[in-house]
């Protein structure tokens, strides 16, 4: 797909003298940061996400020396720590084993804004870059499956439940970025580009609270109840809260001037 994305711009590089117009591909490792990454069963803003992968496809078209606008598309996955989350359960739930499969966070980006580059050197092949864009992001909770097992009696009578909710979309919400990075001229038409940079949004999600002994609020990563192994549970109503999601993300990759 890189090559691809490489090959395209080549066909609109001849003739062009002045070259105004940059674009990239980058991917590297996706780090969840705060409640993105918690993994406490007693806050909804908790998600489980373990570190996966960000692509970055980006466009920027340079407005004076040092500034240019850029358009930033990007993807980012995240697996789910169901191993911490059945852990915490059962810590939740003694005498009850637990079993948990889930899909990944997945999450993409529109942002726009400014980046600035200056060069390191004379001859104009090594720059700085860094950037401020804004936007917006979508993504959906994963699809959870959980199951549990565990004794219902003082005679050794065992009890099974299940639960499993569907991929529940979140609504688009507003998003920014920030980051800064190395460019470097290979000619003077492709370039290679390393970069870090850190991306957060807040989408509007919906839980149902479950009222654990000692009445502490307990919430799946779906925000619905997870079925008859945890005890003494009750369902409340609905209520709404933000779901943070922020990564800092390494990339790096490849590009054209034209």
């Amino acid at each position: 797909m890189l090559c691809f994305f490489l090959l395209a711009g080549l066909t609109f590089l001849r003739g062009q003298k002045e070259m105004r117009w940059a674009v990239s591909a980058t991917v590297g490792p996706s780090i969840p940061l705060g409640k993105f990454a918690d993994k406490n069963i007693y806050d909804e803003q908790a998600a489980f996400a373990l570190p996966g992968i960000a692509l970055n496809l980006s466009a920027d078209y340079q407005i004076s020396k040092l500034f240019r606008l850029e358009l930033l598309l990007a993807g980012k996955t995240n697996p789910v720590d169901t191993k911490a989350m059945t852990s915490k359960m059962q810590q939740a739930a003694p005498g009850v084993a637990f079993e948990a499969e889930s899909d990944d966070w997945k999450t993409g980006w529109i942002l726009a804004g400014l980046s600035f580059l200056a060069p390191l050197e004379r001859n104009g092949r090594f720059f700085f870059i860094a950037k401020v864009l804004g936007g917006v992001m979508k993504t959906s909770i994963p699809k959870i499956t959980i199951a549990s097992v565990g004794y219902v009696d003082s005679l050794g009578g065992i009890g099974t439940s299940s639960f499993s909710q569907s991929a529940v979309p979140l609504e688009w919400a507003f998003a920014w970025t920030t980051g800064a990075g190395l460019k470097y001229n290979l000619t003077r038409h492709f370039f290679l580009q390393a970069e870090a940079d850190f991306s957060s949004s807040s989408p509007r999600a919906t839980s149902n609270p479950l009222v654990l002994p000692g009445g502490s609020n307990f919430y799946s990563i779906t925000g619905n109840p997870l079925g008859s192994g945890i005890p003494s549970v009750s369902t409340g109503s609905p209520k709404h809260y933000s779901q943070p999601i922020a990564t800092v993300n390494f990339l790096v990759g490849a590009g054209i001037n034209f």
